[in-house]
Parts: C-alpha cells; structure tokens; sequence
C-alpha cells in the first residue's frame, strides 16, 4: 500500500491510474518510468505542448497502463448497433438449436466472449463459424424461419452489399449483419510440417483460383449459385484430393480448414479438431453461445498475444455508424420480439 501522505504527492494523472491499473500500482511504488509516463499523460490530455504520441506509441502506452479486460461497453450510436446485432445473433443461435446446427462463435465475436463477455467496444458486427454440413442447410432454413420478419440473407435479396459469398444475415434497410463462415473438413489429421505446408499452400492456391471467378457485385443470384458450385468442387476436388475424412470424426479428428469463400479477408486458417470440438459455451451479452473448446489456442492462431490492444483500432467502417437508422431502438424492440419456436 503507498502512504496517504504518497499519494497527496500525485497528480491528477497517477491518481488517474493508480486506482485503475494495477501495473501503474507496481510500477509507482518502484517509481520506474513515471517521468515519461507523466509527460506522455499530459500530452494525451492535451495540457502540455509537445510532439504528439505516434498511434503505435499511443497503443503501447495502453497497452503499458490500461488493463484491457476492464474497459467499459461502448455508447451511444455504436452500442446501438451493437445491442442490435446482439439480436440477429440471438436469433440465429436460436434457429441453430431447432434445427440441430452446429456453429461456434469467430473472429472478434469469438475474441469479445472470451476479453469481455461481450462485445469489444470497438466492434460493429459479428462472425459465427459452421461447418461445412450445417452451413449448407442455412440458406433454405433462414428463408423459411425469416418469413415475416425483417431480417434476410444476403445474396438472395438485393442489399448494401449486393453480393457476398458466404452467408450473411441482415436487417432491412441498414448495415446490421452477421457473417457465417463455413468450415471444412480435411481427409486426414494434418501432423508433420510438411504436411502443413502442402494444405496451406493448397488454400492459398485456391483463394488465387477464385479470384478469377467472381462475379462483379450485380450479378444475378444464378451465377452467386455457380460459383458456390465451383467452390465446392474445387475444395473436395483439389484441397482434398477427392478424399473424405473417415467417421467418426471424434476417434479420427481430422483438420478443419476455413471455407475459402471470404473475399473481404483471407489467409489459411486450419486448426486440429481438438482446437474446436467438443465445443463449450461462452458467456456474450449475458447469453450463452458456443465457442471452441481451446478458444485461448484458437484466438492465439488468429490474433497473436489477444488480451493486448492491438495495433489498429479501426472500426470495420464509419458508414456502418453514420447509416444507423434513427429509429435503432424501434428495430431492437422489433428484433426482440422475434423468438425461433
């Protein structure tokens, strides 16, 4: 504990973060660093002229004072937006369980559930993995189960993003959405590194192979229809060597790969089965959602040391926020009302 007569002597600034950080609490009572750490302070608080942190210095300085897992929601528009997804999300889990779906949570959603039991504060959409059987049984159930409401799924209706590969669940008239990415398995657990390097390579060629094929963003849902096709043949025909994994895949635990249908984003992520299966559950704006079984080994894959602040904090996009409807709260209450029985 520092003395009351120790902390008389702070500034505004370490009385900030001595109640807020317990790394600033073990470095001040060495007092290492507190000169620059005070100066860099007053720069941020704009009460001192000077050169301006750099944004890589500014997140190391985050990263040096501020315990990440302790950051407060996001507000206004952008916790909006979030509470909105939170929504679809629910929705969707809800159709996955009356229909035997499997899914778990992915990418930021995944990374959210596990730093914050919710949303990154930054965030503005949400991501969910399948694999591959239960995705290809989605388009026709979220079309069946959306009837009546507002939500749809992109690629079979006209939307702001006109075309997407994978399965993506919106809402009317606005940006709110889920991404659903299909998983597959490979036809043997991948061991050595070579083997590694051939299945990464296989995936890499593949996503080249693809981008020949696109369809321009107006094209019809026909040609949407024929490039799944290609997709799917090239990945049993060429990715997996017209092979299938043995059953059950509990005792062979084959690799599972990620689809190569993203178009936004891609580099080849495999993971051994154990990673993922049996899957658990995670707690995400106090509901429970399924996650992989080693979400700390599966986030590390992914993101690298993921309870730091990295070193982009951009949002997917201001539009998303600047094209929020005004009438936000009216389509929570609307999407909330909206139960999968």
């Amino acid at each position: 504990m520092v003395s009351k007569k120790r902390k008389e002597k702070m500034s505004w600034s370490e009385r900030l973060l001595y109640k807020y950080s317990k790394t600033y609490r073990q470095i001040w009572k060495t007092k290492e660093t507190l000169e620059d750490m005070e100066k860099s302070l007053q720069i941020l608080a704009g009460r001192s002229s000077g050169t301006p942190l750099s944004a890589s210095d500014f997140v190391s300085f985050l990263n040096y004072t501020v315990d990440i897992t302790k950051l407060p929601p996001a507000k206004g528009k952008m916790r909006a937006l979030q509470l909105a997804d939170a929504e679809i999300l629910r929705i969707f889990d809800e159709v996955c369980q009356k229909h035997n779906l499997q899914y778990w949570l992915d990418f930021g959603t995944l990374l959210g559930a596990v730093r914050h039991q919710g949303f990154v504060p930054w965030d503005d959409d949400m991501d969910v993995a399948m694999p591959r059987k239960s995705y290809n049984q989605l388009f026709d159930i979220l079309e069946e189960e959306f009837k009546g409401t507002d939500l749809y799924v992109f690629g079979k209706e006209k939307s702001y993003f006109d075309w997407n590969p994978f399965v993506r669940i919106g809402y009317k008239d606005t940006f709110l959405n889920l991404d659903v990415f299909p998983y597959d398995f490979y036809y043997k657990k991948v061991q050595t590194q070579e083997d590694k390097d051939i299945l990464q390579q296989k995936m890499t060629e593949g996503r080249e192979f693809f981008n020949q094929h696109y369809p321009i963003p107006d094209e019809n849902e026909e040609k949407l229809t024929e490039l799944r096709k290609i997709m799917s043949d090239y990945t049993a025909n060429t990715v997996c060597e017209n092979k299938i994994a043995e059953k059950p895949y509990e005792q062979t635990k084959p690799t599972i790969f990620k689809g190569l249908e993203d178009w936004a984003y891609f580099r080849p992520f495999y993971y051994d089965y154990d990673t993922i299966f049996p899957l658990r559950k995670l707690s995400f704006e106090g509901r429970e959602y399924y996650a992989p079984a080693q979400y700390d080994k599966y986030l590390t894959y992914i993101y690298g040391n993921y309870m730091q602040f990295p070193e982009n904090l951009k949002r997917h996009g201001d539009i998303l926020i600047s094209r929020l409807p005004d009438n936000i709260n009216e389509i929570i209450t609307k999407l909330q009302a909206i139960r999968i029985k």
